[in-house]
């Protein structure tokens, strides 16, 4: 009977689309378990501590467990996508945020070396509690830049701006100076 034929077909088309979306779902897993290996060989590239690449490189297996979980659990190509894209997205804000915190430390040290060589410079004691200020301006408003920071070469800029701010600061250039050639450096940046 035609209802039977028509009903045989529905049951095949079905049968052709889950075939296709379960190959799709193994794609993706396929693909997030490339992007977690890429991942993690670039964190033991990095110059992270130790302690830090191995938090790094869970918190990638649990993004990636996570989103090979919506994998299969995805009805449609869209949902399948989707979860894969959003597991990119978040490894990359992931890693972003532990190069943002690492580059916090980094400046901490920084400044906290060039406080210790102001304090034990000939400078008298206003002289050193001035630089010392200018320092602290220079790491907070570092801070907040790199807080607000996109990319890691925008966190790489911040740090190396810092860095000669701090330079110059040390070799007696005003502080004017340095908040001009701050902004210019910021305005390249955007």
């Amino acid at each position: 009977d035609f209802d039977d034929v028509n009903q045989a077909v529905e049951d095949a088309k079905e049968e052709i689309e889950d075939v296709i979306l379960n190959t799709e779902k193994d794609d993706a897993k396929s693909d997030l378990d490339d992007v977690a290996q890429d991942v993690k060989d670039e964190i033991d590239a990095s110059d992270l501590p130790d302690d830090v690449k191995e938090d790094l490189k869970d918190k990638v297996d649990e993004i990636i467990n996570g989103a090979k979980d919506e994998v299969d659990g995805s009805t449609d190509f869209d949902d399948v996508n989707q979860a894969v894209e959003d597991a990119k997205e978040e490894i990359e804000d992931t890693i972003l945020n532990v190069e943002k915190d690492d580059a916090k430390s980094d400046l901490d040290e920084i400044v906290q070396n060039a406080k210790d060589e102001i304090g034990a410079s000939d400078l008298s004691d206003e002289e050193k509690n001035e630089l010392k200020g200018k320092l602290d301006e220079v790491l907070s408003s570092a801070k907040e830049e790199i807080g607000n920071a996109t990319s890691k070469e925008e966190v790489d800029a911040i740090v190396n701006d810092v860095r000669k701010d701090i330079e110059d600061l040390l070799n007696g250039s005003s502080g004017d100076e340095i908040s001009e050639e701050k902004e210019i450096a910021v305005s390249d940046l955007e």
